[in-house]
């Protein structure tokens, strides 16, 4: 289901903000031109003061022109999507919409429900639906999650098949999950190593998580620099661990409620948990932060890369700090051997004559 989201309210706080500063930078231009025309020192000093601050002020009232036009740009772009909104949807709803927030609350949850049982059917599906949904992911844009998909594919034919024999009823989700055997299925996605297929399996799913998330971060910072590989790594075990405990949890549901619990049910409804779930915590971080972040997973893995950075960076630094000490403190005490040695030999030429 192709959707995107637009969020008129955050991108007009963020212009009134730029106005601010806008107002700001013009005020401190005019105050360092005042403070140039107050100085009070030798005709030359006043000259050089006088013309570094000068470029000062330009510089500050440069900024503030820039903000303020951003200011401008990011307000006449509302006003534009409005518009268009206005022109596709008809201006009673989007009137509504915007008077209540109730329309676009509906659509939203209409939205992701939707999306929900798309993602259920397709699960459902089996590897037939991973085959569909390739397709559409291709067809909507993401190359990503269409590979992903493959590759999750593959390892499902790999560990089902040994030599010509292929085991269909394992390959199309028929396998019965017992009472007590949830987390061991639930983990055996990307954990089971005990045969080479059923690893291959694993590198596989493991792959297709990698794949998702670095197709992501790619879009995002379009290089493969250094936070490209920190965001990706953190993400896919992100990923991998969502799948895990979706699982575990849409299976213990289903035989909580008396059901059993083929495998092609329990990965069914554990698809259309996942999409519910993290719509729940976007919504939640993108509240939190004011709409500055959208995305619970991007979230966590800035949060997660900040941290270590920090921490490596303080652990650098200490580094840094142990190693100037004990060089300084080596030096000093080699010195004070010379200084020490070239006193008792000054004492031994005044004592015994040494030459």
């Amino acid at each position: 289901m192709s959707r995107f989201d637009v969020k008129p309210k955050f991108l007009m706080s963020q212009a009134s903000s730029l106005e601010e500063d806008a107002k700001q930078l013009g005020q401190f231009g005019n105050e360092v031109i005042g403070i140039k025309d107050s100085l009070d020192f030798s005709a030359d000093l006043n000259n050089v003061i006088g013309f570094s601050l000068q470029i000062i002020s330009k510089e500050l009232l440069e900024e503030s022109r820039g903000c303020r036009n951003l200011s401008l740009a990011l307000s006449n772009a509302v006003g534009k999507y409005d518009a268009a909104e206005e022109n596709i949807c008809g201006k009673a709803q989007v009137t509504w919409s915007k008077a209540s927030g109730t329309g676009s609350f509906l659509q939203n949850v209409v939205n992701h429900f939707g999306e929900a049982a798309e993602e259920t059917l397709l699960a459902a599906m089996g590897p037939f639906g991973k085959l569909v949904g390739s397709t559409k992911d291709l067809t909507e844009g993401k190359p990503g999650d269409a590979i992903g998909n493959l590759l999750e594919l593959v390892g499902d034919v790999v560990k089902n098949t040994d030599g010509s024999k292929i085991n269909w009823a394992g390959l199309l989700g028929m396998d019965v999950i017992k009472k007590g055997g949830i987390w061991k299925h639930s983990l055996s996605k990307y954990f089971d190593f005990s045969t080479v297929r059923n690893g291959l399996s694993s590198a596989c799913n493991w792959l297709s998580a990698g794949v998702v998330s670095g197709f992501n971060n790619y879009n995002e910072f379009g290089n493969f620099g250094s936070r490209f590989w920190e965001e990706t790594a953190v993400e896919t075990g992100l990923l991998v661990g969502e799948g895990v405990l979706m699982t575990a949890a849409a299976g213990g549901a289903l035989l909580a409620m008396g059901f059993s619990a083929p495998a092609l049910a329990v990965g069914a409804a554990a698809a259309g948990l996942t999409v519910l779930v993290d719509w729940g915590l976007d919504s939640l971080v993108t509240a939190c932060t004011g709409g500055a972040q959208t995305s619970w997973m991007e979230w966590a893995s800035d949060g997660i890369c900040d941290t270590a950075e920090s921490v490596g960076n303080w652990m650098k630094d200490t580094g840094e700090k142990i190693g100037n000490a004990v060089s300084e403190g080596v030096g000093k005490a080699v010195n004070g051997i010379q200084s020490l040695a070239g006193s008792l030999c000054n004492w031994g030429k005044v004592t015994f004559g040494w030459a």
